[in-house]
């Protein structure tokens, strides 16, 4: 995910550039490309980003995943799917 991002904000800097985006439209202009992503929302692609991170540290120490953790995920991933037939904050 680290390597999709760093593309996806390297891709934003350079429509930021070419198009003189203010801050706000480039905010704006992120969002769409997460929606256009799967992303209902920013809070849940930070959601599965943070747990995304944390696995990975936890793997590359050697530590078994926190099964919360995975709960964590799978909620998050739930939600997602709910929000995508209903909308975001339908519920």
């Amino acid at each position: 995910m680290l390597v999709r991002i760093r593309q996806e904000y390297a891709d934003l800097l350079a429509l930021e550039g070419e198009q003189a985006l203010t801050p706000d439209a480039s905010g704006a202009a992120f969002l769409v490309r997460l929606a256009d992503l799967g992303y209902a929302s920013y809070e849940r692609f930070m959601a599965q980003a943070l747990a995304g991170e944390i696995t990975a540290r936890g793997a590359a120490l050697g530590l078994s995943v926190n099964p919360s953790l995975d709960r964590f995920a799978d909620i998050s991933a739930e939600v997602a799917q709910v929000e995508a037939i209903t909308g975001p904050g339908a519920f």
